[in-house]
């Protein structure tokens, strides 16, 4: 196996590749094993030979090499097994197994791969394996673990290769076992037994294609049969998991291979051993899977051999059955189903004793014995019915005898039983019946109290098992549907109705569908029917199922039950009656559709009672459509039955019944009927609940419009009985009472139903027969409930029957009008009970108040400000509360912040304020009306603007809809004013809802006034205003919220009454000190507008006025309503002018809003305006700041800096456009300077000491220690660029000032060029004279001035200066003359301006091109080449002159290379950029001549870093590599080389490097053979210096390079391989990983 001397170098590689396997790294050690196998695939034997050689060199060397080694050997076996010599298995064979058993302990890390390459080995070569196993199987010596493993592998691995030693293995191993008393070789001898036999049966089931088809099992059952004596007597007793888990795997293939009489003797011994491992607590599983195997093979050889055993066997794969497995363990499920598979096994030979077992099992008291029984049954049903016969019947019958189960476990174990056993056809007679009940029932279940939602999960598998049944399963129909039908009827059903109306649906649909006949009509039960087989013979009646779905259908939504129902009923209808079926099919679906509309209803209580009104319209259709009395009768006794049969838990049952049976009685028209219907309602009326009090008033109310008499005196009856009851506490209506509470308490049951039936008879019988009746004794019995009533309910139900009355003897309702004579006191006692402070009660209290209003006569002045007086106070005092602390519970059980109920409450209030005012329409009751709401209008809810608002809102309409004129009527309204300027604040309130109600208000009120002046048409212009502001003041943007606002106020403006202005101003005066911020600032913009338009006819009133504004802008924290009060002034200055600029430039700094704002008032004066734009400039021109003494930084002068802060707020004004654009040059470069200058220096905190010739008068302020001068500076440099309209070079400045401003003179001077480019763009006819601005600063004293003028003048060659070229040589000629300025940073900049003359036009390139050319050249030598390397490689491509460019190519590529190094990306991006440049300019300058030696020479120099570059950490430098790759290339005269960089090296394309340079490396090598070597070379000078990556690609650059040369020199070799050696031992990991994979390269690649 020794190399030829032409590969000697191998040797070494491989060697020091293995000690390199010892690394601690663990991507180091992947790597090298990675290069070995790469070896390995061109020198498998030569690697796997040197591996065992240096093994056996180094025995001592550590576990983590050793596993390496051992893991790669294994590897190379696997992949290249049959490129392995003979000789070679040979040695792998007895080295292997030499370190396999090298160490007698458990090192299962590298014995374990050990064994893996034996058994790879031993796919081809099992002989030479098992040769080499076999002398580890000396007689009388016990073999290593390692050993027994393998072979246990290997028989798993290659059985035919395996069982011809079988024989003589097991003859070897069974003198030993008696040895093997450790646990470990226990373990070890089991696995091996186990495996040998799996391989012989699976040997003998593949005999066919077996390499000797002779074999027999007999042949091994002696060897086999002794070694199971071992396992089954002595090792199975282990107590060893590790151990017994073997053993047991091994028994059951061991005892298949011995004969049947063997099996019949050793089943009876070993069937109780393994059921005697249950009992000590040992894992089930291998036990289970054991006796799994044992019996399958005693099943087919000898079955009768357990047939003892069976009373101990079955109860103990019982106990191995889950009820509810756990599939989070997977073991358990496993064993269960390995127990299931045992069961199987049994029933095959013996059924009927396995069923006598189950069904001893289910008369187990234990439920979770039963649980077990159901679950076997089950699955004998499911599986093996054919193997249980007869017994099938027994075990439907002991099912069927099994007590109802409570437990879940059992519960579910039995679903699974009836669902086999329907599936099988057995639900069939009374224990059909039992199991239908039994799912029936279980979909009933619901959650216990403790929270579990396992009982609704059951239910609803039963509810989905119940309707799969009715679905699938046609044998159990018959029995389905009457059976489903009684259950329908059942009251303790009740929860599962939806899903029995479900299945019942399907099951008319079919029934229909398969014929006539099976759809009966005629049927024996009436109601409710049983639970035996004869009540379930025969459906119940029509008309019992259809009162009882009408029942269910009261409460659709509950379960969802409702569609369910309906749909049975469409297809039951020609059940009920043959006159059905088209009525049913027209209604049921509207039903259906406003059911599902329905469940979208947030509000229950108007759901329900939609609902209720849709049901009893279906129900008196179909009464009117059958139209027989006798039916009618037969349904309302049905009905009066069921409800009497129904508890009274079920309140929305029974109130469906009591509505259907109203009205059946109604149509009925028996008296008999009438009289048990109104007892049945009323009977119990002292144990009704609110919600039946309710169902019942409403059900008493239908029956009074056909029998109002009658229900009059019953009602009169319960009347007394109430009155009796509650005086004596005792009975009612002769029935003894038996709660808890006392007579009192059912007393005022009673009177709930009592109050609730005069209410609903009231609104239903006839109006001609109600007053009589009503006056004479239920208003009296009402009013004295009233006010003895203590529960709020109580109250609550009164006053609804009191309002039920009112609307009852509403003049609409009758052609002549119905007074009542108590209407004063009603009205008393009803307001009275506003103080209860609970909402239901207060907002019923209001409706019935508004009611008994609308009866005549109309109350006077006194009456109606009381009405109002505590309306108000009782409902906006007690109920919109102003904190949370505040909002708790009341009485009743609603909350106080309860939005539908405080809706329904202010609803009401507004309802009866407009009652009112249609009672008297005149200008005295909306005086009334706003006087008392005008307080609410300012207080701090916002609950109760709204609220009072709202009121108001409602009370104008209601006036302005219903006023007349009159000659006694006033001509006009002198609250407008007033009014309009309480209101007006409210239209910009923080609450949208407040805004939007205002502004109507605003627009009723105008509205109102002209109305009052003569103008009754609507003014267009006002409308369309109006509605404008109505639409945009809902918003929370300041600026549409103040347009919108500004529109209100011209509006009012237009519209105000000239007597009105004074008191309109003076409410807004008021407004400026709202309590909300947003409601001052809105009256202040409407005060500037007012002030704009009517101010001249405020002359005498101006200094109150003024001084109002300016007391309220100084006190307010609102920044709205201060710059309102401002514009305010200006705007009553320009009707009544005064001095108003004065000196601001010292007023502290930074200016506040206030001063701000005076500023922009100045400026809106022209004539001042300019004059102080002139000082401020020649302010700013002067010094800018002073030097310090000190370290520290200069110090702002005050008067430069305040000029520059207020240009700001002055440029910001359109005032100012004009003089800006004049000024702009002046402007931009004295605010750009004084910028730059601005950075770093410190605001002026030391005040200077003005001396008396000076005007200015300085105020100490410690607020200048937050200013940032440079800040101030850009602000009023962009509000100057704003002023002008030049928005893009404003949004250039604040995008390049974000997220940070300019920190430093360096990061401003990069901001430059972007306002430069951007001004260029917008008004290049601006640079002329901004040029010359700019030039006084060019040499200033001060660096940062000269800095920005540089980086300007720079961007402006860029820009080709917006085309005017004339202009680029005077800048041209600044920026060179600046190139020895004494600062680095303005000579780069001016290096930039010289390197953009790239883009000038080639007449003036070249007249300048040797003096850019020279310019850019000496500026590579500045500490900072960068900008001299991105101006030469702008330049030299647009060069012509050939002459000047072969003077500098070679020289600028000599200073250029050593740059690819820099550590900073853009340098080396830069540096490999400006060398394609050069290569491509080289070749441009040569293109008629041979190609200059030096510049290929370059190149070829360059080639190598170039291609590490490529895998550069930088993007940027990945890209420029590649580009300079691109251009050079051609320069090589390599054909294909240059063909592979133009198609792979794309800038966007994503390059595979390694698969690159090695392909890259062989065409190098074809077409450059000459050069390799040096590129060779150059590669590992880069291994010796740099970045870690930098040295690992060099590394693999070498070896790929190196690997492919066409004639291997041994010097490059030998060079390589003796630095890729060293790079082994970098301190980098990368590198050594790096280095392992190059070494293989040099050999393969």
């Amino acid at each position: 196996m020794a190399m030829d001397s032409s590969n000697s170098q191998t040797l070494e590689v491989v060697i020091k590749l293995i000690e390199a396997a010892a690394d601690k790294d663990d991507g180091v050690r992947e790597a090298v094993c990675s290069s070995l196998r790469k070896l390995a695939k061109k020198y498998p034997n030569d690697v796997l030979q040197y591996a065992m050689s240096y093994r056996k060199k180094h025995p001592k060397i550590s576990n983590t090499h050793l596993l390496a080694l051992l893991t790669l050997m294994e590897q190379i076996c696997q992949e290249h097994l049959h490129s392995i010599t003979v000789e070679g298995v040979r040695q792998l064979v007895s080295f292997t197994i030499e370190e396999m058993t090298r160490n007698p302990e458990y090192l299962p890390d590298t014995q374990l791969r050990a064994s893996g390459m034996l058994v790879a080995l031993g796919h081809k070569h099992c002989i030479e394996v098992m040769d080499g196993l076999v002398l580890k199987l000396q007689p009388g010596v016990l073999p290593h673990w390692a050993v027994l493993h393998t072979l246990a592998d290997l028989a798993a691995a290659n059985p035919y290769g395996l069982v011809p030693f079988v024989k003589a293995t097991l003859g070897t191993l069974l003198p030993m076992l008696g040895a093997a008393r450790s646990d470990a070789m226990r373990q070890a001898f089991a696995f091996a037994l186990g495996r040998l036999s799996e391989a012989v049966l699976e040997y003998l089931a593949g005999l066919s294609s077996a390499p000797d088809p002779t074999v027999r099992a007999d042949a091994f059952a002696a060897e086999v049969g002794a070694a199971y004596d071992v396992l089954a007597t002595a090792w199975l007793g282990s107590r060893d998991l590790r151990v017994l888990s073997p053993v047991l795997a091994a028994l059951g293939p061991m005892l298949a291979l011995q004969g049947a009489n063997r099996i019949r003797e050793q089943a009876p011994r070993l069937i109780p051993t393994l059921l005697a491992l249950y009992k000590r607590g040992c894992e089930p599983l291998p036990v289970t899977q054991c006796l799994a195997a044992v019996l399958q093979c005693v099943f087919e050889n000898a079955p009768e051999a357990i047939e003892t055993l069976l009373d101990v066997l079955v109860p103990a794969l019982f106990d191995q059955i889950c009820p509810l497995p756990d599939y989070a363990q997977p073991q358990t499920v496993k064993n269960h189903f390995e127990a299931l598979r045992c069961f199987d096994h049994v029933a095959r030979s013996h059924p009927s004793r396995l069923a006598e077992a189950i069904l001893q099992l289910l008369r187990n008291n234990n439920e979770r014995e039963r649980a077990r029984a159901m679950l076997v049954t089950a699955h004998l049903v499911g599986s093996s019915e054919r193997l249980l016969g007869a017994n099938t019947v027994d075990l439907v019958a002991g099912l069927h005898a099994l007590p109802p189960e409570t437990g879940n476990k059992a519960k579910k174990a039995l679903l699974k039983a009836v669902v086999a056993l329907a599936y099988r056809g057995h639900l069939v007679g009374a224990a059909g019946v039992h199991f239908i009940h039994f799912l029936v029932y279980s979909c009933c279940q619901q959650s216990d109290k403790a929270g579990n939602d396992d009982g609704e999960e059951f239910a609803r598998t039963c509810a989905s098992t119940l309707f799969l049944l009715a679905s699938t399963v046609p044998a159990v129909e018959q029995i389905l549907w009457p059976l489903l039908l009684h259950c329908l009827l059942q009251p303790k059903y009740t929860v599962a109705a939806g899903d029995l109306a479900r299945c019942l649906a399907h099951l008319a649909t079919h029934r229909a569908e398969s014929g006539p006949n099976k759809l009966p009509i005629q049927t024996s039960k009436a109601a409710s029917g049983g639970e035996n087989l004869s009540d379930a013979e025969l459906p119940p009646s029509p008309e019992a199922v259809l009162t009882r779905c009408l029942a269910l259908l009261g409460a659709p939504l509950e379960r969802n039950r409702g569609q369910s129902l309906l749909a049975f009923l469409q297809r039951y209808a020609a059940s009920v009656n043959r006159l059905l079926p088209p009525l049913w099919e027209q209604r049921i679906p509207e039903l259906l559709h406003h059911l599902e509309a329905l469940g979208s209803d947030d509000d229950s209580q108007h759901r329900d009672h939609v609902w209720e009104d849709l049901l009893l319209e279906f129900v008196a259709a179909t009464l009117t459509e059958i139209d027989q009395s006798a039916w009618a009768l037969s349904l309302g006794s049905t009905l009066l039955a069921q409800y009497n049969n129904t508890p009274t838990q079920l309140t929305a049952e029974r109130a469906a019944l009591s509505k259907c049976l109203a009205l059946a009685a109604s149509h009925a028209s028996d008296a008999g009927l009438l009289k048990r219907s109104l007892d049945a309602l009323l009977g119990g009326a002292r144990l009704h609940t609110a919600e039946e009090s309710e169902a019942i008033g409403r059900a008493v109310g239908l029956l009074s419009r056909r029998h109002l008499a009658p229900v009059l005196a019953r009602l009169d009856v319960l009347q007394k009985e109430e009155a009796t009851l509650r005086r004596s506490s005792g009975r009612l209506l002769g029935i003894g009472w038996r709660g808890g509470g006392g007579g009192e308490a059912n007393a005022d049951r009673a009177c709930l139903t009592l109050a609730s039936c005069y209410g609903q008879v009231a609104m239903e019988a006839p109006a001609t027969d109600l007053l009589p009746a009503l006056e004479a004794g239920p208003v009296s019995w009402l009013l004295h409930t009233l006010s003895t009533a203590k529960d709020g309910p109580l109250k609550q139900v009164v006053l609804q029957a009191l309002g039920c009355v009112a609307e009852g003897l509403h003049p609409n309702r009758s052609s002549s009008p119905l007074g009542l004579s108590k209407r004063a006191d009603v009205l008393a006692q009803v307001l009275s009970q506003l103080k209860s402070q609970n909402i239901a009660v207060m907002t019923v209290t209001l409706q019935v108040t508004t009611s008994f209003l609308k009866l005549p006569p109309a109350l006077n002045t006194e009456d109606r400000i009381a009405v109002l007086r505590v309306s108000f106070e009782e409902v906006f005092g007690s109920l919109f509360l102003t904190t949370k602390e505040q909002a708790v519970e009341r009485e009743g059980g609603e909350s106080l912040s309860d939005d539908h109920a405080t809706s329904s409450l202010l609803s009401a209030l507004g309802a009866l304020t407009q009652a009112l005012l249609l009672a008297s329409t005149t200008p005295a009751v909306l005086d009334d009306v706003f006087s008392l709401l005008e307080p609410w209008l300012i207080v701090r809810s916002p609950s109760q603007r709204a609220a009072a608002l709202s009121v108001l809102n409602g009370a104008l309409q209601c006036y302005v809809a219903n006023m007349k004129f009159s000659c006694e009527a006033p001509s006009r309204f002198g609250q407008t004013g007033l009014m309009l300027g309480r209101v007006v604040p409210r239209c910009t309130d923080p609450s949208m809802e407040v805004r939007r109600l205002a502004v109507g208000t605003v627009r009723l009120i105008l509205g109102l006034a002209a109305r009052y002046e003569g103008r009754l048409g609507a003014d267009n212009d006002l409308v369309s205003i109006l509605s404008g502001v109505q639409n945009n003041i809902q918003t929370c943007e300041p600026a549409q919220l103040f347009h919108a606002t500004t529109d209100l106020a011209q509006a009012l403006s237009q519209t105000l009454p000239p007597l009105q202005l004074l008191p309109f101003v003076d409410s807004l005066l008021d407004g400026l000190k709202d309590t909300t911020d947003s409601g001052a600032a809105g009256a202040s913009v409407v005060l500037t507008a007012v002030l704009k338009v009517k101010g001249g006819e405020l002359y005498h009133q101006v200094a109150p006025i003024l001084g109002t504004i300016v007391r309220h802008a100084g006190s307010t924290n609102c920044p709205q309503t201060q710059q309102g009060a401002v514009r305010a002034v200006l705007a009553l200055a320009k009707h009544h002018p005064k001095a108003v600029v004065g000196a601001l430039l010292l007023q502290p700094l930074p200016f506040d809003q206030a001063v701000q704002e005076c500023w922009r008032v100045i400026a809106r004066d022209n004539t001042l305006a300019s004059d102080v734009m002139d000082q401020l400039l020649r302010l700013i021109q002067g010094p800018l700041y002073e030097e310090r003494s000190g370290h520290g930084p200069p110090i702002a002068v005050l008067m430069p800096l305040a000029a520059v802060a207020a240009l700001r707020p002055l440029l910001l004004e359109p005032a100012l456009q004009q003089f800006a654009n004049q000024h702009f040059p002046d402007l931009f470069s004295a605010l750009l300077t004084s910028a730059a200058c601005y950075i770093g220096v410190a605001p002026p905190v030391h005040i200077p000491n003005n001396s008396g010739q000076e005007t200015y008068g300085v105020v100490p302020n410690r607020n200048a220690y937050r200013l940032i001068p440079d800040w101030v500076a850009r602000e009023s440099l962009k509000a100057l660029l704003l002023s002008v309209h030049f928005d893009q070079v404003a949004e250039a400045l604040i995008r390049c000032c974000h997220p940070e401003p300019p920190g430093s003179l360096e990061t401003f001077t990069e901001i430059v060029p972007h306002l430069a480019r951007t001004l260029c763009k917008v008004s290049p006819s601006l640079l002329p004279r901004l040029v010359n601005s700019l030039n006084h600063y060019i040499s200033s004293s001060f660096e940062p001035q000269r800095a920005a003028v540089a980086s300007f003048f720079a961007e402006l060659i860029a820009a080709q200066a917006g085309g005017q070229l004339l202009l680029l040589e005077g800048i041209l000629s600044s920026l060179l003359s600046c190139l020895g300025d004494p600062s680095a940073l303005v000579r780069r900049l001016c290096l930039r301006g010289v390197g953009a003359t790239a883009a000038l036009p080639p007449e003036q390139r070249a007249r300048h091109a040797e003096q850019v050319l020279a310019a850019l050249v000496r500026g590579l030598d500045e500490p900072d080449p960068l900008e001299a390397m991105h101006g030469l490689a702008a330049v030299l491509p647009v060069t012509d002159n050939v002459a000047l460019l072969r003077g500098v190519t070679v020289a600028v590529a000599l200073r250029v290379r050593p740059l690819f190094e820099r550590d900073n990306p853009a340098e080396r991006a830069a540096a490999l950029r400006l060398f394609g440049e050069l290569a491509q300019a080289g070749a441009h300058a040569d293109r008629d001549k041979e190609r200059s030696v030096a510049l290929v020479e370059q190149v070829h120099g360059a080639l190598v870093p170039l291609l590490l570059h490529l895998h550069d950490s930088d993007s940027n430098v990945i890209r420029a590599s590649k580009f300079a790759l691109r251009q050079s290339s051609p320069l090589l005269g390599a054909t294909q080389t240059n063909a592979m960089v133009q198609g792979h090296l794309i800038d966007a394309g994503n390059l595979h490097y390694e698969e690159f340079a090695t392909d890259l490396a062989r065409t190098l090598a074809r077409e450059l053979p000459d050069q390799v070597a040096q590129f060779v070379s150059c590669a590992l000078s880069y291994t010796r210096g740099g970045s870690p990556s930098l040295r690992g690609d060099a590394a693999l650059l070498a070896g790929l390079l190196c690997g492919s040369m066409a004639s291997n020199s041994d010097s490059s070799i030998d060079a390589t391989r003796t630095r890729l050696v060293q790079l082994l031992h970098d301190d980098s990991s990368f590198v050594r990983a790096k280095a392992a994979q190059s070494l293989s390269c040099l050999f393969v690649n």
